[in-house]
């Protein structure tokens, strides 16, 4: 039997347990402690139905905001919070019901909008069902361009868990999606990255930023939640932007190769074909917006076994990626011998940094590093050309 909060024993089970939890309880500071040894079976049950989307921590944090939803009340006259006492029946019963009709709905839809106020493209480039590219303007190409403050968005549909925290299952999946089309917007020269200028305004009115931190925000249904990012992300997002020098069709070509990749980079019937591609990208992505070099350099080699590992009993990682790679990349003897070499080199590299035999990039080591991401930028290209004619074929293959 399943183990679902849509099937009656599983919830009979689950909710047995809350509301004994709930009946041992305490408040403190206005706040329901439910990360107690009085709760534990009650998450432990209700992550046999919700584990894919949320966590330990997720479970007992919505049995905490049921406290605030049920037993919090604001006095209008006095302008104070009036404490709702736990042991009461009814409020419980509340509590009980709110709690568990939340995790029933798991996974949630969300709409996240990551602020990308440097980014101005038409009023909406649509690149996938998940991914839109938004903007105030409304003008056709070139005209669009200006030079004030834009509320650009980059929004992204995703399901799961979100609430707080950029690890949970929803926000996870979104930052994934996000990796993955600006990798893409990188690889074909849609994207650079700019400076911001001192008189653009980076928060925009639904957006805002603490000491360098940007948060994006997650809607669901009418409710809305901030959630912090990365720096390093938010970094990126404040500076990337369209080449102003592009003409109109020149965008919409590079578009086109974008759109029709997202097409498939999350359909269902692709994802065995796709699916260490989408890695590849992501950790080409993390190692363009990493700020210490050395690092850069690390994700860059992960980027490259996402990409090309398949393992092979008896052959080491080095020469197995040299080998593939040699032939992904090249048509005669001399050419693949010469690309072994170069990732032989950025293997012994990167084995010295992981074993601490060096503590970062020398000016030859340098080189090397360019070398590995002109590798990865180069491999993604082939890979991802041979994975659109295999899609095509398979589309062609259903009309027929």
């Amino acid at each position: 039997m399943t183990h679902s909060l849509s099937n009656e024993k599983s919830r009979e089970s689950v909710e047995k347990k809350l509301r004994y939890a709930l009946k041992r309880s305490e408040v403190v500071s206005s706040v329901l402690r439910t990360w107690t040894d009085d709760f534990e079976d009650f998450r432990k049950d209700a992550l046999k139905s919700v584990g894919q989307w949320a966590t330990d921590q997720d479970v007992a944090y919505i049995a905490a905001q049921a406290y605030s939803k049920c037993c919090i009340q604001f006095d209008r006259g006095d302008g104070v919070f009036k404490l709702v006492d736990l042991v009461d029946e009814k409020n419980i019963e509340k509590m009980v019901s709110w709690t568990l009709e939340e995790l029933a709905s798991l996974p949630a839809a969300y709409r996240f909008d990551f602020a990308t106020p440097q980014l101005h493209v038409p009023a909406e480039i649509r690149l996938n069902d998940d991914v839109t590219l938004r903007s105030p303007y409304s003008k056709p190409w070139p005209e669009f361009r200006l030079p004030q403050a834009t509320d650009g968005i980059a929004r992204i549909l995703s399901l799961g868990y979100a609430s707080y925290s950029r690890q949970q299952s929803a926000v996870r999946d979104a930052i994934s999606k996000l990796k993955v089309t600006f990798q893409l917007g990188n690889i074909y020269g849609i994207f650079i990255r700019k400076r911001a200028d001192r008189n653009i305004n980076l928060t925009g009115i639904n957006f805002s930023q603490k000491d360098g931190v940007q948060y994006v925000y997650a809607k669901r249904n009418e409710t809305s939640q901030a959630i912090p990012i990365s720096a390093n992300l938010s970094q990126y997002l404040n500076e990337v932007s369209i080449p102003t020098t592009y003409a109109a069709e020149e965008v919409e070509k590079r578009l086109h190769h974008v759109k029709e990749v997202m097409g498939m980079m999350y359909h269902q019937r692709a994802e065995k074909n796709i699916q260490s591609i989408r890695r590849a990208l992501e950790w080409s992505f993390d190692a363009v917006i990493d700020e210490d070099e050395t690092t850069q350099f690390i994700k860059t080699c992960i980027g490259l076994e996402a990409a090309l590992t398949d393992q092979v009993e008896g052959m080491g990682i080095t020469e197995q990626l040299a080998d593939r790679c040699a032939f992904l990349l090249n048509k005669t003897t001399e050419a693949r011998e010469d690309t072994r070499r170069k990732m032989r080199k950025i293997y012994q590299l990167r084995s010295k940094i992981v074993h601490g035999a060096v503590l970062g990039l020398s000016p030859e080591d340098f080189k090397i590093a360019e070398e590995a991401k002109n590798m990865l930028t180069a491999i993604l290209k082939v890979e991802i050309t041979g994975v659109i004619n295999w899609w095509q074929d398979e589309l062609s293959k259903r009309l027929n």
